[in-house]
Parts: C-alpha cells; sequence; structure tokens
C-alpha cells in the first residue's frame, strides 16, 4: 500500500480536516475513498480527488498520498493486509488491546504503534 492514512469513522469528522489542512498548506494531494471525499469538499482551501482502486496499490514516489475512512480497527487490518507492501505500517490509538491486535494481526516485516513510518 502506498503512503495512506486510514482514519477511524468516530474520529474522522474531527481529525482529518486538520490533517487534510497540513497536508494541502505541504502541496500533497490527497486521493480519497468516497467518505473522506465528501468531508474534505466541506472543508475551505483543502481539495481532493477521488481514489481508484489503484490507489491503494500505488507507491507514489511523489506528495501524494491516499485517504481512507474505516468503520474500525478489523476494517483497517484487512485494508492494510490487502494492498500493503507489507513492509512497514503503524497505528496512532490511545487503546491498548487496538494497538496489540494490530500488532498481531497486520503481516508487515515492521509494524509499529504510536510512531511515525
Amino acid at each position: 500500500m502506498a503512503p495512506a492514512v486510514l482514519v477511524a469513522q468516530g474520529v474522522a469528522a474531527e481529525f482529518l480536516p486538520r490533517i487534510a489542512a497540513i497536508y494541502s498548506a505541504k502541496g500533497v494531494e490527497m486521493r480519497c475513498d468516497p467518505q473522506a471525499h465528501a468531508l474534505l469538499a466541506t472543508v475551505p482551501g483543502v481539495s481532493s480527488t477521488p481514489a481508484t482502486e489503484q490507489d491503494w496499490y500505488e507507491e507514489y514516489l511523489a506528495p501524494i498520498i491516499s485517504i481512507k475512512i474505516v468503520a474500525g480497527l478489523a476494517e483497517a487490518i484487512a485494508h492494510i493486509n490487502q494492498y500493503s507492501s507489507h513492509h512497514t505500517d503503524a497505528i496512532i490509538t490511545r487503546d491498548h488491546m487496538h494497538a496489540q491486535a494490530f500488532l498481531r494481526e497486520v503481516d508487515s516485516a515492521s509494524v509499529m504503534v504510536n510512531t511515525s513510518t
């Protein structure tokens, strides 16, 4: 999976506009699933394009990021295990049980918690 941000639905309305504003200010192109694209369409000064299936696999080597809103941890792990390069993946969470499940279930060489990849 290319550089991607998977955002839990429960925090998307608060978190996604904030991170998207930072990406936008830095000239990062955001390719979004329909839900994220619709949410970002309401944020002044932020633009995104709809992601294609290929975007979830793509290694851009450019300032481009894919963004997807997920229902929860299980959907995030399934998405990562399907599209990931299986090299490095990380979760940002306050929930210890989510962190442990992520470490156990993500099929990547390097799996990290609360750190940058």
